[in-house]
């Protein structure tokens, strides 16, 4: 990892456990935290809706750290956020496969088939950087 992302995936992780263990009691750090995930443009945080489609990479109890990184710069075995083709709705699975064309094919690890969509540039929204669990 170069020290570029290195500094921004330390960065990451520490201004989010500190928003979520310590602001959720103190305005003033909640302040702070979300000042330091602002500074790193196109960054943020979410959660899985209990789907399982993920399981046992990621559960619901996960924090995850998402950037927005190029949609060219996004590889096999990454997992992404998307909103689905179909619906709209936005879909945390894995990269499987990169069409000729630069569309994904994408699949939940829990999943026994890829996804009945591709992923285009205007449904990407961003690249996990980190996970971690409340537990």
């Amino acid at each position: 990892m170069n020290p570029k992302k290195r500094c921004l995936f330390l960065l990451a992780i520490w201004g989010s456990i500190f928003l979520v263990y310590v602001c959720s009691t103190n305005v003033r750090a909640s302040l702070w935290a979300s000042a330091c995930l602002t500074a790193m443009p196109d960054t943020w945080v979410a959660r899985l809706t209990p789907t399982g489609s993920m399981e046992p990479t990621l559960t619901d109890k996960d924090w995850l750290i998402f950037q927005r990184v190029p949609f060219g710069q996004v590889r096999k075995g990454d997992v992404i956020s998307f909103y689905c083709p179909m619906d709209g709705v936005p879909v945390v699975h894995r990269v499987v496969e990169r069409l000729d064309d630069g569309r994904l094919i994408t699949k939940g690890d829990n999943n026994p088939l890829p996804d009945p969509w591709v992923v285009s540039i205007t449904d990407y929204r961003g690249l996990l950087i980190a996970a971690y669990s409340d537990e």
